[in-house]
């Protein structure tokens, strides 16, 4: 059972580049003001792609007689699973949890 790349010579240049991503859109306020816009979209689209990776990992990741395109095909699901996840946590705390909602005054 694998629920990550094969090694850290994939996670680490990866994690990288997306923490410069993080860096240079942390100014960019078209890019949090569209994650805000489609929050709800993108709550719907995570719900799905959860769905989706639960039904991965019991059709494919357990199943012993996969090949190995179907556990790539899922490895690169999993991969947009969490970033969609990322995006979804920052389009909700953007707008539940900002200094001028409504629910902290």
């Amino acid at each position: 059972m694998k629920l990550s790349w094969p090694s850290d010579t994939f996670r680490y240049p990866m994690g990288f580049i997306f923490l410069l991503y993080g860096f240079l859109l942390v100014h960019h306020r078209a890019f949090f003001a569209s994650l805000v816009q489609h929050w709800h979209i993108l709550l719907g689209f995570f719900v799905l792609g959860y769905l989706g990776v639960v039904w991965g990992y019991q059709s494919i990741w357990l199943d012993s007689q996969s090949v190995q395109w179907q556990i790539t095909s899922m490895d690169m699901f999993y991969t947009a699973q969490r970033l969609l996840g990322v995006m979804t946590m920052l389009a909700l705390a953007m707008r539940f949890f900002n200094s001028f909602s409504p629910y902290f005054k």
